[in-house]
């Protein structure tokens, strides 16, 4: 791959990431849960938020885990993209931007390890 095409790859993947993740929060909170919490129970599927089970269709179910995985996939591509720029990209006069682009997917990292985990302590907690 081209160094430009590298570096296009890299920038681009971490914006459609932040997007999607944003629009993951968003859609969380607006249908009262996601499906990584939530759970199928009896042919109902219920979309979990803080231990509050709230019952949706199949379709919005289906829907919420699709935007879980695609917001793993481009994490996933935007890590790769962004630790295997060549390192004259990254000590030139990008040095910059990367270094911000790398704290920007650090910060979005552990705000999703503490989004996922504080779901998972309270749905801990609610569970009898």
């Amino acid at each position: 791959m081209k160094r430009a095409q590298h570096l296009k790859l890299a920038q681009w993947s971490l914006a459609l990431f932040l997007i999607d993740f944003f629009f993951f929060l968003l859609t969380s909170l607006y249908l009262g849960g996601d499906a990584l919490t939530g759970h199928v129970e009896d042919g109902r599927f219920f979309l979990n938020d803080h231990g509050i089970a709230n019952e949706a269709s199949e379709t919005i179910f289906r829907f919420s885990q699709m935007l879980e995985l695609s917001v793993l996939a481009l994490f996933i591509v935007a890590i790769v993209s962004h630790f295997t720029l060549p390192r004259d990209l990254q000590q030139g006069l990008r040095a910059q931007a990367v270094k911000r682009s790398y704290f920007i997917l650090l910060m979005m990292f552990i705000s999703g390890l503490a989004f996922i985990g504080l779901q998972r302590v309270f749905n801990l907690h609610y569970h009898y």
